[in-house]
């Protein structure tokens, strides 16, 4: 009997430490998620303002590829979006097809001026409908990849993490600067 207790204990124990591994890694993922969200929500709700490509878009397609803003070319280069182009880091022993950025502002900017170029951005200018946005991009050949895993990626951090929470905050923010601007004058 005791031998049975030994083992049912230690199958609580190994458990129990499995559970907390897979929990500190799941509250991980989410703190960086989020700690990469509140970096960059500002700018994506200005370029929202300024452009009508939502801060949903805009922060799920960095999300997915600079992953989270621990990938090579987000650290190294500035770059959040992918964008392929020059670097000077090759000299530096990091040779990359992704362009350089001086900030990652730069790279976001960059992001919505490519999107606002493309030919269905007119159609979609507004539009909160993130799908959309998403399916715009994959016709105009923005993503280099299965196209169908990059829309699931992006649309899962869009949902999982409520960034369309942000599109409302913008166009709320928009509205309340209007609003002062009229008062103020």
């Amino acid at each position: 009997m005791k031998k049975t207790s030994f083992i049912s204990q230690w199958r609580k124990t190994v458990l129990s430490i499995i559970l907390g591994s897979i929990l500190a890694i799941s509250v991980n993922a989410q703190s960086t998620a989020q700690k990469y969200i509140q970096e960059h929500s500002t700018l994506a709700m200005k370029l929202m303002q300024k452009t009508g490509v939502p801060a949903s878009v805009i922060l799920g397609v960095a999300m997915v590829e600079s992953s989270l803003g621990r990938s090579k070319s987000s650290k190294v280069l500035n770059n959040h979006f992918g964008i392929i182009g020059k670097n000077d880091k090759a000299s530096d022993g990091y040779k990359s097809p992704y362009r350089q950025f001086k900030s990652a502002e730069a790279s976001y900017e960059n992001f919505v001026h490519i999107v606002t170029s493309k030919s269905f951005y007119e159609n979609l200018k507004g539009s909160l409908d993130f799908s959309k946005w998403l399916t715009g991009l994959n016709r105009a050949g923005y993503c280099a990849t299965d196209q169908h895993v990059w829309t699931r990626d992006i649309t899962y951090f869009i949902n999982k993490y409520s960034l369309k929470r942000y599109d409302n905050l913008a166009g709320w923010q928009k509205y309340e600067v209007n609003l002062l601007d009229m008062l103020n004058r």
